[in-house]
């Protein structure tokens, strides 16, 4: 019972100055580490935005006209025709429910100026 009791002890105790300064020492060294370190470190740059064509514009549109909520398969097929990433037509496709949506609140009379 001491034995555990004695290895516990060991176990929850601080760390010494000495070792902590070892394990500094190492992380240093390790230029995996160092890489992450400097990324995180660094500003990143800002994110372009996205200019489309007047016929990337007109697929996007019409899948709208067609469904708000497209599924992954259309979205796929426009992306595809229209040469942008998947992610882009999901993007666009939330950002273009965002701006319908404020439409109708904005040309709808507010309940609460009556």
């Amino acid at each position: 019972m001491s034995d555990l009791t004695s290895t516990n002890e060991t176990k929850n105790a601080p760390f010494d100055a000495s070792q902590l300064q070892a394990a500094l020492e190492a992380l240093k060294t390790n230029s995996v580490l160092q890489a992450l370190i400097q990324a995180s470190l660094t500003p990143a740059e800002p994110l372009k935005r996205a200019m489309f064509s007047e016929e990337q514009k007109r697929l996007l549109e019409s899948l709208f006209e067609k469904t708000t909520h497209p599924n992954r398969e259309q979205k796929e097929e426009v992306a595809r025709k229209a040469k942008l990433s998947y992610n882009q037509v999901k993007r666009w496709v939330q950002n273009q429910r965002y701006r319908t949506k404020r439409q109708q609140k904005e040309l709808s009379p507010s309940s609460s100026s009556t």
